[in-house]
């Protein structure tokens, strides 16, 4: 026995040992790097940073988004997690219930809808293959557990809707040319069924069908600030502009039926700032405008199956609420019982007055919420834990920049997520920079920022001149020759950051990804004496290469926003204020970051901004990722990239 006890001490003994000689084998190694991912001129990445990111993005799967109600009243839809770093689909029947598994859908599965009539068990979704975005359509059969694709295998589909009995699908597709988006119906039990009914120029997408299902709305986007919305009329092939006579540059969104065939509810920002929610009159040709006191964007809207609900989702300053009319009276309110933050994805049951819809909040993740429509109760049907309660609440600010607007000063918003208490002022600040260019950033965790934030890092989030939620006015601000402004606003950023006592003017880092990688790099351009470091993720690097190797499908719709690079003088222009044509102004270390099969943001951008900063003699660090596209999509990507982008910053903002 006693030999036994030995034997047994010496062999927890030599596994303790083991353990001790790897942790310190990884820390002076630093994180494997996963296959996928290359790297030059990256030195060690923290050990440490890797598992902090671990342990958050595994927090954070455990959230739970809504996908749509089932169609036999089941409940509902969810994104959520059984263990791993991966969200899958999966049923809860009741609040707080635990979660079914929606067996064998692949991973990367996105954009999921049922099939409405309730004796029909399957559900469409898309998938595109390591980032490409060339999306196909397939039949998840959920009896029997498989999938089958029903497009081409080949070119890019977007969804759209079934009709109201359930034996057709609409979804838009570039497969006739590579470019154009045309309008197709299937039978998705029968795939070869198949007819494109409306040949469009440029994109369209396709929307709700009319209840007789003999009509069904589209939409035409030609920018951020223009597009269109008409009816196809499935008997006689003829499309119907809805409005003709409204020429000039105007913004139409969701559109959806009232309740029958002759209203048609609708977001437009004609003869308005902001986008506004329009009742159209099919008959008698009467548009009402039913929001016109709320001055803020409408983003959308859904419609209760029986037509007596609508629900808006309204953007105030970053935080989107959530507001309620109904449709015999045209009363509007405010549903007060949902908490601060953010309401994202919503749909009315299909036989009932109540609505699901996402919420998330500082400092929670993503949850579900059903809404009782007559009583206005709300009821929490998911509830995980979120973020650090121990960091400090956002704050939103307002600084001045360099221009006037109404005769004062103009103002850019802005989210400061401070660093805890515990250190002393004044902290380092990191400023993230959103994409789009017609985005809007708003106060949601994020995985970088709450680890930074740990480390005595101040998050400052502006939403500089062109992004969407302050106004047409406002998001047209930076359009073509007006690129640089949004640059400027960076720069009143930095001002603003010296006159703060809390911020440490001399310990400023800038990050950003996509067109926000692109203000990531022009702001470094311009003030790299005001800057410590850079993080480039995906970012414009040239406009004229950008526009030249951009998908073909895309192209249109960029050149509308940052100029057409055919005219010699814009093409100049933008060859001008191109970082890459600027890169010798660049004296800050920058970190880069590119997926392989990038389809909006090529390969080639990033490669030619990190091959003319060496040639240069200054600082770059280098990761791109061959099965990644547009982001970063794989966990083990995620965490890595995370983690070098965290030793970044210890090394060139923190020390």
């Amino acid at each position: 026995m006693r030999r036994f006890k030995k034997i047994i001490k010496w062999f927890i003994l030599s596994i303790i040992s083991v353990l001790i000689i790897a942790v310190i084998i990884l820390g002076i190694t630093g994180v494997p790097k996963p296959s996928t991912i290359s790297k030059e001129d990256v030195p060690r990445i923290k050990w440490s940073l890797a598992v902090d990111m671990y342990k958050l993005i595994n927090k954070s799967v455990k959230n739970t988004r809504f996908n749509s109600w089932t169609n036999n009243d089941n409940g509902i839809l969810i994104w959520s997690n059984t263990g791993g770093m991966r969200s899958k689909l999966h049923r809860i029947s009741e609040p707080d219930s635990k979660p079914v598994l929606i067996d064998k859908l692949p991973d990367n599965a996105r954009d999921i809808t049922v099939n409405p009539a309730p004796d029909k068990h399957y559900m469409i979704f898309s998938m595109d293959e390591g980032g490409n975005e060339q999306y196909q359509l397939y039949r998840y059969d959920i009896s029997e557990e498989n999938y089958t694709r029903i497009t081409d295998g080949r070119s890019r589909h977007l969804s759209g809707c079934f009709n109201k009995e359930g034996t057709f699908f609409t979804y838009s597709s570039n497969k006739r040319n590579g470019v154009d988006f045309d309008i197709y119906t299937i039978d998705p039990e029968n795939p070869s069924l198949e007819i494109m009914i409306c040949k469009g120029k440029g994109s369209w997408s396709a929307g709700q069908w009319s209840h007789n299902s003999d009509q069904i709305i589209l939409r035409y986007d030609v920018s951020a600030n223009e597009s269109s919305i008409c009816l196809f009329n499935l008997n006689t092939l003829e499309r119907r502009d809805l409005f003709p006579e409204k020429s000039g540059t105007v913004y139409y969104g969701d559109a959806v039926w009232g309740v029958n065939d002759n209203v048609i509810y609708y977001i437009s920002d004609y003869n308005s700032e902001f986008k506004q929610l329009h009742m159209l009159n099919l008959i008698t040709g009467m548009d009402t405008v039913l929001t016109a006191d709320i001055n803020w964007d409408v983003e959308d809207l859904e419609i209760s199956q029986d037509a007596r609900w609508l629900a808006l989702r309204v953007n105030e300053d970053g935080l989107v609420k959530l507001y309620i009319i109904n449709c015999g009276t045209n009363d509007i309110q405010l549903v007060p019982s949902v908490p601060s933050g953010t309401v994202g994805y919503m749909k009315f049951h299909p036989l009932k007055n109540i609505l699901a819809f996402n919420h998330t909040s500082t400092f929670s993740l993503t949850n579900v919420f059903v809404l009782n429509l007559n009583t206005l109760q709300l009821t929490e049907w998911t509830n995980k834990p979120g973020a650090d309660e121990s960091l400090p609440l956002p704050q939103t600010v307002h600084y001045p920049t360099f221009d006037m607007a109404d005769g004062k000063q103009r103002e850019i918003s802005a989210y400061i997520l401070r660093s805890p208490a515990r250190f002393e002022e004044p902290g380092p600040v990191l400023i993230d920079i959103h994409g789009g260019p017609e985005s809007q950033a708003s106060p949601v965790m994020n995985h970088i920022h709450e680890i930074a934030r740990n480390k005595g890092v101040n998050i400052i989030i502006p939403n500089v001149r062109g992004s969407s939620g302050y106004g047409k006015g406002f998001l047209k601000l930076d359009n073509g020759y007006l690129r640089e402004n949004s640059v400027k606003d960076i720069g009143a950023l930095l001002d603003w950051i010296e006159s703060q006592p809390d911020f440490n003017s001399e310990h400023i880092a800038v990050f950003g990804g996509s067109y926000g990688g692109y203000m990531v790099l022009a702001t470094s351009v311009n003030y790299s004496d005001r800057l410590r470091c850079g993080i480039d993720l995906f970012g414009i690097t040239n406009f004229t290469t950008f526009l030249e190797n951009t998908s073909d499908y895309r192209r249109d719709l960029r050149r509308a926003e940052y100029g057409d690079e055919r005219i010699p003088e814009m093409r100049q222009y933008l060859d001008s204020i191109s970082p890459l044509n600027n890169s010798n102004k660049i004296n800050i270390p920058l970190l880069v970051y590119q997926g392989k099969n990038d389809p909006r943001v090529p390969l080639s951008e990033s490669m030619q901004i990190v091959e003319s900063i060496r040639e240069n003699g200054k600082i770059v660090w280098y990761l791109e990722a061959s099965n990644e596209g547009h982001g970063l999509t794989q966990p083990l990507n995620y965490i890595f990239v995370g983690a070098a982008a965290l030793t970044f910053l210890e090394e060139y903002l923190l020390n």
